[in-house]
């Protein structure tokens, strides 16, 4: 790791990409969250379809 380190911009470039790539990862997890409840809603009306 040393070696990187010391070329600097190789290790920014690449510090970089962990950080682009860890915003994507983060955002993905409170993305797939929202769908689930989506779903949700159009069964609520399909239960009370069935007690009528």
């Amino acid at each position: 790791m040393g070696v990187p380190q010391q070329e600097g911009g190789g290790s920014l470039e690449e510090k970089g990409i962990v950080l682009d790539v860890s915003h994507p990862m983060g955002l993905s997890e409170p993305v797939t969250a929202s769908p689930p409840p989506v779903p949700a809603a159009p069964q609520e009306p399909q239960a009370p379809s069935e007690d009528s």
